[in-house]
């Protein structure tokens, strides 16, 4: 994942910015912390949603598969919720650590719009454990142990708007752990005629689910693995409900794209690959973008190689054999499978270089300018 673009709170709020842990850029992959003298606040929690009321004062969280059962002062497996005093809050909602801007290519989202640019939030916490995770120091952090703007959902469109874009989305953490705060900043967006985007690993209930797909415009699906297996030991999750998921998201207007992160050892073997892709098919359909990405020895895997060039571009290849008729190389800055191209003719519609358009033929019309064929996706 390529670092993203800096922000300061002067660029971004105005001169009304106020900071919480004392850094002028938001935390993480923001670059530099700058000290601005800042007093350190202490987050109270917010009322959390997706709950219900157990006896002797437990709660249990309704907000994806783990339903964790929590007591008082008990923190859940997402680090951003808590029992507080027998109801569910939440400490994820309007502290984003990161906040910058991103190319839609960076969720990434090859048919959404190419070349526009999106304002980006993320706060501490995930509910799942990726072992691979590139960005820990956030996904694995409760929110109040970083540095982090103050960013309600109404300042956060300002902000969009102040910058001069029309997207607001969430990625690198999970927001399924915080998603009172998306679905609270996305419904904001929508009453100012924004766009809305999510990069999300689709661990998520079924009614939390539908209220997140009647605000989002467009989804890259993180699918980490091909297995039950793979998800137990390397996510610390199950697959079964994030095949239910992509099958629900299927069901809906939302656009969506998947992602699958091709770790070597762990989730490359090209024959599961093979079925997997075969599967998608049946369940979402062959329009429907697939995007291999090149893994980097990071977190807790960091003893293994980076995925070689090739088995990239086998899994692309295996991909179009299954039907799949989209399927793309990440990671790779140099490569060409991260351009579109028709899948009639073969015309190179949108060049890409890493995550950035260098050339679009297509335009907002979505249609092939060769062979007119009409491109699946959301183009304007």
């Amino acid at each position: 994942m390529t670092q993203q673009s800096a922000i300061s709170r002067r660029e971004l709020l105005g001169n009304g910015a106020r900071v919480m842990g004392g850094s002028l850029l938001g935390a993480s992959l923001l670059g530099s912390h700058t000290a601005c003298g800042a007093t350190i606040d202490l987050p109270r929690p917010s009322p959390a949603k997706f709950y219900r009321l157990l006896e002797n004062g437990l709660v249990e969280c309704r907000i994806c598969p783990r339903r964790c059962k929590l007591k008082p002062g008990e923190r859940s497996h997402c680090r951003t919720r808590t029992n507080q005093d027998g109801h569910l809050a939440t400490y994820g909602y309007a502290n984003p650590a990161v906040v910058s801007l991103d190319e839609m290519g960076k969720y990434p989202l090859a048919h959404f719009r190419p070349g526009k640019k999106a304002l980006t939030l993320a706060i501490g916490g995930c509910n799942l454990r990726c072992k691979y995770c590139q960005n820990a120091k956030e996904s694995q952090s409760q929110p109040e142990a970083l540095t982090t703007f103050d960013l309600p959902p109404g300042k956060a469109i300002a902000a969009v708007k102040g910058k001069g874009l029309d997207t607001v989305g969430f990625t690198y953490s999970g927001p399924v752990a915080s998603l009172e705060y998306v679905l609270d900043t996305f419904r904001a967006a929508k009453e100012a005629g924004l766009r809305t985007v999510l990069g999300c690993g689709m661990y998520i209930d079924s009614r939390p689910l539908r209220e997140l797909c009647e605000v989002t415009d467009a989804i890259a699906v993180t699918l980490k693995g091909t297995t039950n297996g793979f998800y137990k030991k390397v996510i610390e999750a199950e697959l079964g409900p994030v095949q239910k998921a992509i099958s629900r998201l299927a069901a809906t207007k939302t656009w969506f794209e998947l992602v699958y992160l091709v770790v070597p050892t762990y989730n490359d073997d090209l024959k599961r690959i093979e079925r997997m892709c075969k599967g998608l098919v049946q369940m979402v359909g062959k329009e429907v973008p697939i995007h291999f990405g090149r893994f980097s020895p990071t977190f807790q895997l960091r003893n293994l190689p980076p995925t070689s060039r090739e088995t990239i571009e086998k899994c692309c290849d295996i991909a179009n054999e299954a039907g799949l008729e989209y399927a793309y190389a990440e990671n790779i800055p140099d490569h060409p499978r991260s351009s579109t191209r028709c899948d009639r003719c073969d015309a190179l519609l949108i060049e890409r270089m890493d995550v950035k358009v260098v050339s679009d033929r297509i335009g907002t019309t979505g249609r092939c300018p060769k062979c007119r064929n009409q491109i699946p996706g959301v183009w304007q």
